[in-house]
């Protein structure tokens, strides 16, 4: 078995433990009894607010696609979004998704360096708005959730900042490829020359689509948070919504991190952490957590749908073809 491999085993092992150790803390039929009581409608209307918010995203990575010169219909972004959703459920990490929205939007735009930046770029001001609502949020709630919370807030924001000015630090990208050789050595040089296509690329983006792909993603912010809320209330949570604005950005961040199944344990356990210091019981913030991630796993199944629709549409393009 290669590293790989061993690598997705263990991501695997390490939602499952999270799993097993929660449920042993909670109890299954805690969790069971929480579900049987569920309000169905402000579930089903939580899963309407997560597939609007995949819409509205897809405005987003559309405007930023236009800056690029790539235009993509938003119907054929919209069919890539729902099959990064199927990615993320199959691939043991929570980016898997993105690098196959990668791979498929530079074989429909030929330009393989300005598609990975724009999902890259597409990504991060997601990151930088959610980070910034969640800091207002904690502002304004400062007396209603703990230090560790807010210091956790404002460090994701400011980190997010960081990672947007990175971009466009050419000087820095530089020094980065002088002072790592193998980068320059790799396949001839070709890693180093695809670097430096894509950190130029960051440069075309003009301010009035940033400015566009910002106020998106405050409307794509304001679904994930309802989401959230919707299911929140589903499940007989009766807290301020003030609390989703500062928690639910810090478990988006939390489940990127690549040590789990598509977040699988880790969100469950962030879930847990936050929502239990407002008296949500754990038997219910897990209940929210694994709602949330039902919402993925059904986006997945829209997406694996799509996969094999567009498999079938080039197999008989081919035929025809040939």
């Amino acid at each position: 078995m290669n590293r790989k491999r061993w690598t997705d085993l263990l991501k695997v092992v390490v939602s499952l433990a999270l799993i097993g150790l929660l449920l042993s803390q909670i109890g299954l039929q805690q969790v069971v009894e929480v579900f049987a009581k569920a309000h169905l409608a402000y579930w089903l209307l939580g899963l309407a607010m997560f597939l609007l918010g995949i819409v509205i995203k897809t405005f987003r990575w559309q405007i930023l696609l236009d800056a690029l010169e790539i235009h993509i219909s938003a119907s054929e972004l919209l069919q890539l979004n729902f099959i990064g959703f199927l990615f993320n459920n199959i691939l043991p990490s929570g980016i898997g998704g993105d690098v196959v929205k990668m791979y498929e939007l530079s074989k429909d735009s030929h330009q393989s360096a300005e598609s990975v930046n724009a999902v890259f770029v597409d990504r991060v001001v997601g990151l930088v708005v959610a980070q910034f609502l969640a800091i207002i949020a904690a502002l304004i709630a400062y007396r209603m959730v703990s230090t560790e919370v807010l210091f956790v807030t404002l460090a994701l924001f400011l980190g997010s900042l960081l990672a947007m000015w990175m971009l466009v630090q050419e000087s820095l990208w530089e020094a980065i490829l002088r002072r790592v050789p193998f980068l320059n050595a790799w396949q001839e040089g070709r890693l180093a020359d695809k670097i430096r296509r894509l950190y130029k690329t960051f440069r075309r983006y003009d301010m009035s689509s940033i400015i566009k792909a910002l106020l998106v993603s405050l409307i794509f912010n304001v679904t994930l948070v309802l989401s959230n809320y919707f299911v929140g209330l589903a499940l007989g949570v009766s807290i301020s919504m003030l609390y989703f604005w500062v928690f639910v950005p810090i478990t988006s961040v939390v489940t990127m991190i690549p040590i789990s199944l598509n977040g699988l344990g880790v969100r469950e356990m962030g879930y847990v952490t936050l929502f239990t210091q407002t008296g949500v019981p754990q038997e219910v913030a897990f209940s929210m957590s694994l709602s949330f991630y039902a919402f993925t796993v059904i986006s997945g199944v829209i997406g694996g749908a799509l996969y094999i629709m567009r498999g079938a549409r080039g197999y008989l393009t081919e035929e025809a073809r040939g």
